[in-house]
């Protein structure tokens, strides 16, 4: 059941012109950052150890990562993405999040969008596009999606803002 509060609300005029830039409503502003504090968790964000449902995450620099990987040799990264894709299914699998078969690849997908924050994610006609993605260097995050998705992809572009693959049949 949904029940309607009124409260009284005092914000600051930034805070004001923020949601009023949004284009949303006072009601659909605050609605869409509790569902983001509920799936984040955000009330368990404390002593050193974030957490996203059972995920602990961990902040790094985009620069940062890059550099680690740039340490590393291309076939290397691959190898590594596919392991860490597959522990990845294996982890979301057993927690009964969902099974990833063919049917979840969208909602995988989704899951990528919201909770990595590694580029935004779609997939179209047998692609997988990641427009801002955070890797300089495509290897790992196909490793990483050929070992989620259980499934073998050929990169078909890589540039600084945009990186594409095709699946291979």
């Amino acid at each position: 059941m949904v029940k309607k509060v009124k409260a009284s609300l005092y914000l600051t005029e930034d805070k004001r012109e923020k949601i009023r830039r949004s284009g949303l409503s006072l009601e659909e502003y605050f609605n869409r950052l509790w569902e983001k504090y509920e799936r984040f968790c955000m009330d368990k964000w404390n002593n050193g150890g974030f957490w996203i449902d059972v995920y602990r995450v961990c902040f790094l620099r985009a620069e940062t990562l890059n550099f680690i990987f740039d340490q590393f040799e291309e076939e290397s990264l691959l190898k590594i993405g596919r392991e860490v894709g597959e522990k990845q299914r294996s982890t979301i699998e057993a927690g009964l999040v969902f099974n990833i078969d063919e049917d979840s690849r969208l909602k995988m997908i989704e899951f990528l969008d919201d909770f990595c924050g590694w580029g935004h994610f779609t997939w179209e006609n047998e692609s997988i596009i990641i427009t801002m993605p955070i890797f300089t260097k495509p290897h790992f995050i196909k490793g990483y999606l050929e070992g989620i998705f259980n499934l073998k992809l050929t990169l078909i572009e890589s540039y600084p803002n945009r990186i594409a693959f095709k699946i291979v049949h």
